[in-house]
């Protein structure tokens, strides 16, 4: 999902840059499919970089962003037909 997304940096502790929690699911407990994270952190920039633990916490570097959208006014965003199951929103933590 953010393989070699160098800009993305992640960590296992809480420490310098590192404070902005990370976990999937958000809160609750999660169970996962076969592979569904398999290195989905590979060649990211941060100290961890590897397949994430569901419902454990990992921590984001508060000073990159890696996606953003902003506009004045209201936008849409195209899918391209691949998007044919998204809801249209977009979570954010």
């Amino acid at each position: 999902m953010f393989y070699s997304c160098a800009k993305l940096k992640l960590s296992t502790t809480q420490t310098g840059n590192y404070t902005t929690a990370y976990r999937i699911p958000k809160s609750g407990t999660g169970t996962t499919a076969t592979d569904a994270l398999a290195n989905m952190f590979s060649g990211t920039g941060g100290t961890f970089t590897g397949t994430p633990s569901i419902n454990t916490t990992y921590y984001l570097d508060a000073e990159e962003t890696c996606l953003t959208f902003e506009s004045d006014e209201p936008f849409s965003l195209a899918t391209r037909g691949r998007g044919k199951g998204w809801n249209g929103t977009i979570q954010y933590y």
